[in-house]
Protein backbone atom coordinates (compact mmCIF):
# COMPACT_ATOMS: atom_id res chain seq x y z
CA UNK A 1 0.00 0.00 0.00
CA UNK A 2 1.11 3.40 -0.74
CA UNK A 3 2.47 5.91 1.85
CA UNK A 4 0.95 9.43 0.72
CA UNK A 5 1.91 12.11 2.44
CA UNK A 6 0.10 16.11 2.52
CA UNK A 7 1.19 18.94 0.40
CA UNK A 8 0.03 21.57 2.76
CA UNK A 9 2.44 24.16 4.29
CA UNK A 10 2.52 24.81 8.06
CA UNK A 11 4.41 27.79 9.67
CA UNK A 12 3.58 26.18 13.16
CA UNK A 13 3.68 22.90 14.57
CA UNK A 14 0.60 23.07 16.39
CA UNK A 15 -2.43 20.10 15.55
CA UNK A 16 -5.31 21.38 13.77
CA UNK A 17 -9.21 21.08 14.91
CA UNK A 18 -11.35 20.54 12.18
CA UNK A 19 -15.15 21.20 11.95
CA UNK A 20 -17.84 18.24 12.02
CA UNK A 21 -16.02 15.99 14.23
CA UNK A 22 -12.55 16.48 16.30
CA UNK A 23 -9.97 15.55 13.78
CA UNK A 24 -6.14 16.76 14.04
CA UNK A 25 -4.01 17.11 11.07
CA UNK A 26 -0.84 15.27 10.08
CA UNK A 27 2.53 16.17 12.55
CA UNK A 28 4.52 18.28 10.69
CA UNK A 29 8.28 18.45 10.09
CA UNK A 30 10.34 21.48 9.29
CA UNK A 31 11.42 21.83 5.63
CA UNK A 32 14.80 23.20 4.11
CA UNK A 33 13.87 26.92 4.24
CA UNK A 34 12.84 27.15 8.38
CA UNK A 35 9.23 26.60 7.15
CA UNK A 36 7.08 23.76 8.03
CA UNK A 37 5.21 21.02 6.31
CA UNK A 38 2.12 19.11 7.13
CA UNK A 39 2.41 14.97 7.09
CA UNK A 40 5.99 14.48 6.88
CA UNK A 41 9.03 13.31 8.93
CA UNK A 42 12.25 14.07 7.34
CA UNK A 43 11.40 16.06 4.73
CA UNK A 44 13.70 16.15 1.62
CA UNK A 45 14.34 18.82 -1.09
CA UNK A 46 11.45 19.81 -3.11
CA UNK A 47 11.67 20.38 -6.55
CA UNK A 48 9.78 23.80 -8.11
CA UNK A 49 6.00 24.36 -7.17
CA UNK A 50 3.86 21.84 -9.29
CA UNK A 51 6.99 20.36 -10.14
CA UNK A 52 8.40 21.58 -13.91
CA UNK A 53 5.60 23.23 -14.54
CA UNK A 54 5.22 26.84 -15.48
CA UNK A 55 3.85 30.05 -14.18
CA UNK A 56 0.27 30.90 -14.05
CA UNK A 57 -1.73 33.67 -14.83
CA UNK A 58 -4.88 32.85 -16.31
CA UNK A 59 -6.94 30.63 -13.39
CA UNK A 60 -7.56 34.12 -11.38
CA UNK A 61 -9.91 31.79 -9.20
CA UNK A 62 -6.90 29.39 -8.14
CA UNK A 63 -6.20 31.39 -4.46
CA UNK A 64 -4.03 31.31 -2.29
CA UNK A 65 -5.03 30.31 1.20
CA UNK A 66 -3.13 31.76 4.35
CA UNK A 67 -3.53 31.14 7.53
CA UNK A 68 -0.05 31.02 9.47
CA UNK A 69 0.15 28.00 7.10
CA UNK A 70 -0.40 28.04 3.30
CA UNK A 71 -2.61 26.02 0.93
CA UNK A 72 -4.35 26.83 -2.39
CA UNK A 73 -7.75 26.96 -3.25
CA UNK A 74 -10.49 27.68 -5.93
CA UNK A 75 -13.44 30.05 -5.61
CA UNK A 76 -16.46 27.89 -7.24
CA UNK A 77 -19.09 30.11 -6.64
CA UNK A 78 -19.82 33.74 -5.70
CA UNK A 79 -22.93 35.47 -3.79
CA UNK A 80 -22.92 38.88 -5.10
CA UNK A 81 -25.74 40.40 -3.60
CA UNK A 82 -24.40 39.09 -0.03
CA UNK A 83 -21.16 39.69 -1.58
CA UNK A 84 -19.51 36.54 -0.17
CA UNK A 85 -18.21 33.60 -1.78
CA UNK A 86 -17.14 30.01 -1.30
CA UNK A 87 -13.82 28.02 -2.35
CA UNK A 88 -13.07 24.14 -2.31
CA UNK A 89 -9.90 23.10 -0.86
CA UNK A 90 -8.42 20.19 0.79
CA UNK A 91 -9.83 18.72 4.52
CA UNK A 92 -6.07 18.61 5.80
CA UNK A 93 -5.42 21.82 4.88
CA UNK A 94 -8.33 22.90 7.67
CA UNK A 95 -7.23 24.14 11.23
CA UNK A 96 -5.95 27.06 13.27
CA UNK A 97 -6.98 29.98 11.76
CA UNK A 98 -9.16 31.15 9.29
CA UNK A 99 -6.89 33.41 8.01
CA UNK A 100 -7.28 34.70 4.22
CA UNK A 101 -7.84 34.08 0.39
CA UNK A 102 -5.42 36.04 -1.71
CA UNK A 103 -6.16 36.22 -5.04
CA UNK A 104 -3.49 37.12 -8.39
CA UNK A 105 -0.82 35.78 -9.80
CA UNK A 106 2.03 36.42 -6.50
CA UNK A 107 0.37 36.14 -3.36
CA UNK A 108 3.00 38.05 -1.64
CA UNK A 109 2.08 41.55 0.45
CA UNK A 110 1.85 43.98 -2.18
CA UNK A 111 1.57 41.79 -5.09
CA UNK A 112 -1.69 40.15 -4.73
CA UNK A 113 -4.89 41.63 -6.51
CA UNK A 114 -8.06 41.15 -3.78
CA UNK A 115 -7.84 39.60 -0.30
CA UNK A 116 -10.83 37.65 1.04
CA UNK A 117 -11.00 36.96 4.54
CA UNK A 118 -12.12 33.82 4.92
CA UNK A 119 -15.38 33.43 7.66
CA UNK A 120 -16.08 29.29 7.68
CA UNK A 121 -14.44 26.40 6.80
CA UNK A 122 -15.63 22.76 6.80
CA UNK A 123 -13.97 19.55 6.32
CA UNK A 124 -16.29 16.54 4.22
CA UNK A 125 -18.23 14.67 6.71
CA UNK A 126 -16.71 11.23 5.88
CA UNK A 127 -13.18 12.80 6.10
CA UNK A 128 -10.87 11.26 8.47
CA UNK A 129 -7.13 12.11 8.90
CA UNK A 130 -6.24 8.66 10.17
CA UNK A 131 -6.76 6.57 7.07
CA UNK A 132 -9.83 4.85 6.87
CA UNK A 133 -12.04 4.22 9.94
CA UNK A 134 -14.94 1.45 11.82
CA UNK A 135 -17.47 4.13 11.07
CA UNK A 136 -16.34 4.75 7.24
CA UNK A 137 -14.43 7.59 7.05
CA UNK A 138 -11.60 7.99 5.33
CA UNK A 139 -8.60 10.34 4.06
CA UNK A 140 -9.72 10.02 0.94
CA UNK A 141 -12.47 12.52 1.50
CA UNK A 142 -9.61 15.15 1.24
CA UNK A 143 -12.22 17.93 0.82
CA UNK A 144 -13.23 21.28 2.29
CA UNK A 145 -15.75 23.95 1.73
CA UNK A 146 -14.40 27.39 2.84
CA UNK A 147 -16.78 30.20 2.69
CA UNK A 148 -15.13 34.14 2.53
CA UNK A 149 -16.19 37.32 2.74
CA UNK A 150 -15.31 41.07 0.22
CA UNK A 151 -16.98 38.79 -3.03
CA UNK A 152 -18.62 41.27 -5.80
CA UNK A 153 -19.20 40.90 -9.53
CA UNK A 154 -15.68 41.42 -10.48
CA UNK A 155 -14.33 37.59 -8.55
CA UNK A 156 -13.98 35.17 -10.65
CA UNK A 157 -15.18 31.82 -9.94
CA UNK A 158 -14.47 27.93 -11.80
CA UNK A 159 -17.67 25.62 -11.24
CA UNK A 160 -17.32 22.02 -9.36
CA UNK A 161 -17.24 19.54 -12.23
CA UNK A 162 -20.79 17.33 -12.04
CA UNK A 163 -21.19 13.40 -12.24
CA UNK A 164 -23.01 14.61 -15.51
CA UNK A 165 -19.89 16.00 -16.93
CA UNK A 166 -17.22 13.81 -15.62
CA UNK A 167 -16.11 11.56 -18.36
CA UNK A 168 -12.59 11.19 -16.86
CA UNK A 169 -10.59 7.99 -17.65
CA UNK A 170 -7.02 7.07 -17.85
CA UNK A 171 -5.44 9.22 -19.89
CA UNK A 172 -7.39 11.94 -19.82
CA UNK A 173 -5.19 15.39 -19.33
CA UNK A 174 -6.11 17.89 -16.42
CA UNK A 175 -4.32 20.93 -15.64
CA UNK A 176 -3.32 20.88 -11.64
CA UNK A 177 -2.55 24.47 -10.28
CA UNK A 178 -1.53 25.83 -7.13
CA UNK A 179 1.09 27.76 -5.08
CA UNK A 180 3.81 25.50 -4.31
CA UNK A 181 7.32 25.53 -3.05
CA UNK A 182 10.06 25.35 -5.06
CA UNK A 183 13.64 24.06 -4.68
CA UNK A 184 15.06 27.36 -3.39
CA UNK A 185 12.51 27.70 -0.40
CA UNK A 186 8.47 29.30 -0.41
CA UNK A 187 7.22 30.67 -3.91
CA UNK A 188 4.36 32.92 -4.30
CA UNK A 189 3.95 32.50 -7.76
CA UNK A 190 0.96 30.53 -8.64
CA UNK A 191 1.99 27.63 -11.17
CA UNK A 192 0.35 24.81 -13.44
CA UNK A 193 1.56 21.86 -15.34
CA UNK A 194 -0.80 19.58 -17.66
CA UNK A 195 -0.80 15.64 -16.09
CA UNK A 196 -2.34 12.13 -17.56
CA UNK A 197 -4.63 10.53 -15.10
CA UNK A 198 -2.88 7.11 -14.79
CA UNK A 199 -5.34 5.63 -12.53
CA UNK A 200 -9.02 6.74 -10.71
CA UNK A 201 -11.68 5.74 -8.51
CA UNK A 202 -15.38 7.01 -7.95
CA UNK A 203 -13.40 9.55 -5.22
CA UNK A 204 -9.81 9.73 -6.48
CA UNK A 205 -7.09 10.83 -9.36
CA UNK A 206 -3.96 9.37 -9.46
CA UNK A 207 -0.43 10.90 -11.31
CA UNK A 208 2.84 9.94 -12.27
CA UNK A 209 5.24 12.29 -10.53
CA UNK A 210 8.04 10.83 -12.13
CA UNK A 211 9.34 14.32 -14.25
CA UNK A 212 6.32 16.98 -12.93
CA UNK A 213 3.54 17.36 -10.78
CA UNK A 214 2.10 18.96 -7.37
CA UNK A 215 4.47 19.71 -4.03
CA UNK A 216 4.19 21.31 -0.86
CA UNK A 217 1.83 24.09 -1.14
CA UNK A 218 -0.53 22.83 -3.56
CA UNK A 219 -2.79 21.10 -1.28
CA UNK A 220 -6.45 21.78 -1.82
CA UNK A 221 -4.96 23.37 -5.68
CA UNK A 222 -7.68 22.32 -8.40
CA UNK A 223 -7.15 19.84 -11.18
CA UNK A 224 -9.03 21.33 -14.26
CA UNK A 225 -10.63 19.53 -16.72
CA UNK A 226 -11.89 20.75 -20.10
CA UNK A 227 -15.90 20.05 -20.54
CA UNK A 228 -16.94 21.58 -24.11
CA UNK A 229 -15.40 25.11 -24.08
CA UNK A 230 -15.49 25.32 -20.49
CA UNK A 231 -12.75 24.72 -17.54
CA UNK A 232 -14.30 22.60 -14.57
CA UNK A 233 -12.60 21.42 -11.21
CA UNK A 234 -12.19 17.78 -11.50
CA UNK A 235 -9.94 17.57 -8.72
CA UNK A 236 -8.44 18.53 -5.44
CA UNK A 237 -4.75 18.30 -4.97
CA UNK A 238 -4.33 15.88 -1.71
CA UNK A 239 -1.16 13.77 -1.01
CA UNK A 240 2.10 12.66 -2.88
CA UNK A 241 4.07 9.65 -2.26
CA UNK A 242 7.69 11.02 -1.89
CA UNK A 243 9.33 12.91 0.18
CA UNK A 244 10.73 14.86 -2.90
CA UNK A 245 7.24 14.86 -4.92
CA UNK A 246 8.15 12.46 -7.08
CA UNK A 247 6.38 8.86 -7.18
CA UNK A 248 2.71 8.79 -7.58
CA UNK A 249 0.05 11.83 -6.35
CA UNK A 250 -3.33 11.90 -5.18
CA UNK A 251 -6.17 14.38 -6.07
CA UNK A 252 -9.77 13.81 -4.45
CA UNK A 253 -12.33 13.62 -7.50
CA UNK A 254 -14.50 16.24 -7.15
CA UNK A 255 -17.77 14.66 -8.71
CA UNK A 256 -18.76 12.11 -6.10
CA UNK A 257 -19.14 15.16 -3.80
CA UNK A 258 -20.29 17.83 -6.13
CA UNK A 259 -24.36 17.21 -5.27
CA UNK A 260 -23.83 16.44 -1.64
CA UNK A 261 -21.13 18.62 0.03
CA UNK A 262 -20.07 21.14 -2.32
CA UNK A 263 -23.62 22.69 -3.41
CA UNK A 264 -25.35 22.13 -0.30
CA UNK A 265 -22.75 24.07 1.48
CA UNK A 266 -23.37 26.66 -0.95
CA UNK A 267 -27.10 26.94 -0.61
CA UNK A 268 -26.94 26.86 2.76
CA UNK A 269 -28.32 23.34 3.48
CA UNK A 270 -27.24 19.52 4.81
CA UNK A 271 -23.91 18.45 2.86
CA UNK A 272 -25.78 15.55 1.53
CA UNK A 273 -28.84 13.18 3.48
CA UNK A 274 -27.41 10.17 4.31
CA UNK A 275 -27.50 10.25 7.91
CA UNK A 276 -29.44 12.21 10.66
CA UNK A 277 -25.50 13.04 12.09
CA UNK A 278 -24.90 14.82 8.63
CA UNK A 279 -28.04 16.61 8.67
CA UNK A 280 -27.71 17.60 12.07
CA UNK A 281 -24.05 18.83 12.09
CA UNK A 282 -24.77 20.64 8.76
CA UNK A 283 -27.76 23.00 10.63
CA UNK A 284 -25.95 23.43 13.63
CA UNK A 285 -22.14 23.93 11.81
CA UNK A 286 -23.23 26.09 8.93
CA UNK A 287 -23.54 29.74 9.61
CA UNK A 288 -26.65 29.66 7.56
CA UNK A 289 -27.96 26.31 9.16
CA UNK A 290 -31.76 26.45 9.84
CA UNK A 291 -30.73 26.07 13.67
CA UNK A 292 -28.27 28.44 14.14
CA UNK A 293 -30.61 31.07 15.98
CA UNK A 294 -31.73 28.59 18.61
CA UNK A 295 -28.34 27.27 18.75
CA UNK A 296 -26.69 30.91 19.65
CA UNK A 297 -29.67 31.49 22.22
CA UNK A 298 -28.69 28.45 24.15
CA UNK A 299 -24.55 29.03 24.18
CA UNK A 300 -25.59 33.00 24.89
CA UNK A 301 -27.86 31.55 28.19
CA UNK A 302 -24.98 30.69 31.41
CA UNK A 303 -27.86 28.13 32.64
CA UNK A 304 -28.12 26.31 29.06
CA UNK A 305 -24.32 26.57 28.96
CA UNK A 306 -24.31 24.97 32.92
CA UNK A 307 -26.42 22.03 31.81
CA UNK A 308 -24.84 20.73 28.33
CA UNK A 309 -21.37 20.99 30.97
CA UNK A 310 -23.39 19.43 33.43
CA UNK A 311 -25.06 16.32 31.14
CA UNK A 312 -21.57 15.71 29.37
CA UNK A 313 -20.05 14.72 32.19
CA UNK A 314 -23.11 12.27 33.16
CA UNK A 315 -22.33 8.44 32.95
CA UNK A 316 -25.56 6.76 34.77
CA UNK A 317 -29.59 8.37 34.15
CA UNK A 318 -29.64 9.57 37.73
CA UNK A 319 -27.19 12.18 36.73
CA UNK A 320 -29.22 13.21 33.42
CA UNK A 321 -32.31 13.63 35.64
CA UNK A 322 -29.91 15.89 38.46
CA UNK A 323 -28.90 17.93 35.72
CA UNK A 324 -32.49 18.59 34.20
CA UNK A 325 -33.86 19.63 37.98
CA UNK A 326 -30.38 21.90 38.58
CA UNK A 327 -30.93 23.26 35.47
CA UNK A 328 -34.38 23.50 34.42
CA UNK A 329 -34.45 26.31 31.54
CA UNK A 330 -31.16 25.50 30.24
CA UNK A 331 -32.65 22.20 29.33
CA UNK A 332 -35.62 24.19 27.92
CA UNK A 333 -33.23 26.05 25.61
CA UNK A 334 -31.71 22.79 24.82
CA UNK A 335 -34.90 21.52 24.19
CA UNK A 336 -35.21 24.03 21.48
CA UNK A 337 -32.40 23.09 19.35
CA UNK A 338 -33.10 19.33 19.45
CA UNK A 339 -37.21 20.30 18.56
CA UNK A 340 -35.38 22.30 15.65
CA UNK A 341 -32.89 19.52 14.52
CA UNK A 342 -35.45 16.89 14.36
CA UNK A 343 -38.09 19.01 12.38
CA UNK A 344 -35.45 20.39 9.95
CA UNK A 345 -33.65 17.10 9.35
CA UNK A 346 -36.99 14.99 9.63
CA UNK A 347 -36.24 12.91 6.80
CA UNK A 348 -32.67 12.28 7.82
CA UNK A 349 -33.30 11.40 11.17
CA UNK A 350 -36.80 9.35 10.92
CA UNK A 351 -36.62 6.72 13.55
CA UNK A 352 -33.22 7.52 14.73
CA UNK A 353 -33.12 7.56 18.79
CA UNK A 354 -31.83 11.26 18.37
CA UNK A 355 -35.00 12.61 17.90
CA UNK A 356 -37.15 9.75 20.19
CA UNK A 357 -38.59 11.37 22.98
CA UNK A 358 -37.59 10.22 26.50
CA UNK A 359 -40.42 9.63 28.78
CA UNK A 360 -41.74 12.41 30.28
CA UNK A 361 -41.25 11.49 33.77
CA UNK A 362 -37.94 9.33 32.78
CA UNK A 363 -39.32 6.15 33.81
CA UNK A 364 -41.01 3.74 31.47
CA UNK A 365 -42.98 1.01 33.43
CA UNK A 366 -46.03 -0.59 30.95
CA UNK A 367 -48.09 -0.73 29.01
CA UNK A 368 -49.32 2.80 27.52
CA UNK A 369 -52.43 2.88 29.32
CA UNK A 370 -50.15 2.28 32.58
CA UNK A 371 -47.58 4.93 31.43
CA UNK A 372 -50.06 7.72 30.55
CA UNK A 373 -51.83 7.56 33.85
CA UNK A 374 -48.48 7.51 36.39
CA UNK A 375 -47.20 10.31 33.96
CA UNK A 376 -50.33 12.20 35.00
CA UNK A 377 -50.60 11.09 38.69
CA UNK A 378 -47.02 10.01 39.93
CA UNK A 379 -44.63 12.33 37.78
CA UNK A 380 -43.23 13.96 40.65
CA UNK A 381 -42.39 10.66 42.52
CA UNK A 382 -41.26 9.30 38.99
CA UNK A 383 -38.33 11.81 38.27
CA UNK A 384 -37.35 11.36 42.10
CA UNK A 385 -36.88 8.01 41.70
CA UNK A 386 -34.77 8.36 38.39
CA UNK A 387 -32.87 10.98 40.10
CA UNK A 388 -31.78 8.73 43.07
CA UNK A 389 -29.43 5.81 41.73
CA UNK A 390 -30.54 3.67 44.52
CA UNK A 391 -34.16 3.95 43.03
CA UNK A 392 -32.93 3.62 39.53
CA UNK A 393 -31.65 0.08 40.79
CA UNK A 394 -34.49 -0.81 41.88
CA UNK A 395 -36.69 0.74 39.24
CA UNK A 396 -34.60 -1.69 36.35
CA UNK A 397 -34.09 -4.81 38.02
CA UNK A 398 -36.78 -7.49 37.20
CA UNK A 399 -37.25 -8.67 40.41
CA UNK A 400 -36.33 -5.59 43.13
CA UNK A 401 -34.77 -6.92 46.17
CA UNK A 402 -36.12 -6.72 50.19
CA UNK A 403 -33.18 -3.40 50.47
CA UNK A 404 -35.59 -1.32 47.87
CA UNK A 405 -37.92 -1.29 50.77
CA UNK A 406 -35.45 1.08 52.46
CA UNK A 407 -35.32 3.46 49.45
CA UNK A 408 -38.01 5.90 50.06
CA UNK A 409 -38.29 7.31 46.63
CA UNK A 410 -38.79 3.84 45.73
CA UNK A 411 -41.55 2.99 47.90
CA UNK A 412 -42.68 6.65 47.12
CA UNK A 413 -42.91 5.94 43.47
CA UNK A 414 -44.69 2.37 43.87
CA UNK A 415 -46.93 3.47 46.41
CA UNK A 416 -48.11 6.66 44.39
CA UNK A 417 -48.48 3.96 41.10
CA UNK A 418 -50.32 1.49 43.35
CA UNK A 419 -53.00 4.21 44.32
CA UNK A 420 -53.54 5.98 41.43
CA UNK A 421 -53.00 4.00 38.74
CA UNK A 422 -53.21 0.09 40.07
CA UNK A 423 -56.07 -0.85 38.22
CA UNK A 424 -54.13 -0.11 34.59
CA UNK A 425 -50.71 -1.02 35.87
CA UNK A 426 -51.73 -4.26 37.89
CA UNK A 427 -49.53 -3.74 40.44
CA UNK A 428 -49.57 -6.21 43.22
CA UNK A 429 -51.39 -4.40 46.12
CA UNK A 430 -50.61 -6.91 49.49
CA UNK A 431 -48.69 -9.40 50.96
CA UNK A 432 -49.12 -12.19 48.00
CA UNK A 433 -50.68 -15.25 49.46
CA UNK A 434 -51.49 -18.50 47.77
CA UNK A 435 -54.08 -16.86 44.75
CA UNK A 436 -56.07 -18.73 42.80
CA UNK A 437 -55.43 -21.87 41.71
CA UNK A 438 -52.83 -21.17 38.77
CA UNK A 439 -49.85 -23.12 37.24
CA UNK A 440 -46.11 -23.34 38.69
CA UNK A 441 -44.09 -20.99 40.57
CA UNK A 442 -42.86 -18.21 38.54
CA UNK A 443 -45.69 -19.14 36.19
CA UNK A 444 -48.75 -19.03 37.08
CA UNK A 445 -50.43 -18.29 40.80
CA UNK A 446 -49.42 -19.78 43.86
CA UNK A 447 -45.65 -19.85 45.31
CA UNK A 448 -43.34 -17.85 46.88
CA UNK A 449 -44.12 -14.19 47.34
CA UNK A 450 -42.96 -12.16 45.22
CA UNK A 451 -41.86 -14.73 42.56
CA UNK A 452 -45.02 -17.03 41.84
CA UNK A 453 -47.91 -15.01 43.31
CA UNK A 454 -50.03 -11.66 42.64
CA UNK A 455 -50.01 -10.47 39.59
CA UNK A 456 -48.32 -13.80 37.89
CA UNK A 457 -46.09 -11.95 35.65
CA UNK A 458 -46.63 -14.04 32.65
CA UNK A 459 -49.10 -16.63 32.67
CA UNK A 460 -51.45 -19.09 34.35
CA UNK A 461 -55.13 -17.85 35.76
CA UNK A 462 -53.84 -16.64 38.93
CA UNK A 463 -52.66 -13.04 39.41
CA UNK A 464 -54.47 -12.06 36.43
CA UNK A 465 -57.65 -13.71 36.42
CA UNK A 466 -57.67 -16.00 40.03
CA UNK A 467 -58.99 -14.96 43.29
CA UNK A 468 -58.12 -11.79 44.65
CA UNK A 469 -54.70 -11.47 46.03
CA UNK A 470 -53.54 -9.78 49.47
CA UNK A 471 -55.17 -6.93 51.14
CA UNK A 472 -53.08 -4.08 51.70
CA UNK A 473 -49.38 -2.41 51.44
CA UNK A 474 -46.10 -3.50 49.48
CA UNK A 475 -45.64 -6.94 48.62
CA UNK A 476 -43.15 -8.63 51.06
CA UNK A 477 -40.71 -9.32 48.24
CA UNK A 478 -41.09 -6.08 47.17
CA UNK A 479 -42.10 -7.55 43.58
CA UNK A 480 -43.33 -5.24 41.36
CA UNK A 481 -44.45 -6.56 38.26
CA UNK A 482 -46.21 -5.26 35.16
CA UNK A 483 -48.50 -6.77 33.28
CA UNK A 484 -47.44 -9.10 30.42
CA UNK A 485 -43.89 -8.30 30.82
CA UNK A 486 -42.62 -10.12 34.25
CA UNK A 487 -40.51 -7.15 34.92
CA UNK A 488 -39.84 -4.08 37.04
CA UNK A 489 -39.60 -0.62 35.70
CA UNK A 490 -36.88 0.92 33.01
CA UNK A 491 -35.25 4.25 33.23
CA UNK A 492 -35.15 5.70 30.33
CA UNK A 493 -31.57 5.70 28.28
CA UNK A 494 -30.77 2.70 30.06
CA UNK A 495 -33.26 1.10 28.27
CA UNK A 496 -32.62 2.30 24.34
CA UNK A 497 -29.79 4.39 23.17
CA UNK A 498 -31.75 7.69 23.30
CA UNK A 499 -30.67 9.19 26.27
CA UNK A 500 -27.18 8.33 24.75
CA UNK A 501 -27.53 10.33 21.70
CA UNK A 502 -29.35 13.19 23.53
CA UNK A 503 -25.72 13.28 25.65
CA UNK A 504 -24.03 12.74 22.06
CA UNK A 505 -25.55 16.12 20.70
CA UNK A 506 -24.90 18.10 23.96
CA UNK A 507 -21.01 17.12 23.29
CA UNK A 508 -21.42 18.38 19.80
CA UNK A 509 -22.42 21.60 20.37
CA UNK A 510 -19.92 22.32 23.14
CA UNK A 511 -17.45 21.16 20.09
CA UNK A 512 -19.22 23.63 17.99
CA UNK A 513 -19.00 26.30 20.74
CA UNK A 514 -15.70 26.51 20.90
CA UNK A 515 -14.95 26.39 17.32
CA UNK A 516 -17.81 29.50 16.16
CA UNK A 517 -18.25 31.29 19.89
CA UNK A 518 -14.89 30.30 21.56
Amino acid sequence: MLSLRRLGVRSSGSRATVALALLTASAACTGPDGERFEGYDGLGTAQDPIVNGSPDTTHQAVVAWLKGSKCTATIVDVDVANNQGYALTAAHCVGGSLGNLRQGNNHASGQFDVQYPVVEAVIHPDYSDSGSTSDGKSSAWDFAMLRFTGANAATPSIAAITKAQDNISVGSQLDIVGYGQTENGGTTIRRHVVKPVVGLSEIMLNYDQASSGMCFGDSGGPNLYQVGNTEVVAGVNSAVQNNNCTGISRAGRVSAITSTFVEPFINGVGFGTQTCDECTAAHTQASNGDCIPELTTCFNDTDCEAWIDCRNGCTTAACVVQCDQMHPSGKALYDDVVGCLCSTCSTECAGDSFCQEPPACYLTIGPDECQTCYEGACCLEAATCAGDQDCVNCASAIFPGPSCQNVPPWVDFVTCTENSCGDVCSFSTGEVGTGGGGGMPGVGGGGPAGVGGGPAGVGGSAGLGGDPVGTGGLPTDDEVVVEGEGCGCEVAGRRSSGWGAWIALASGLVVARRRRFG
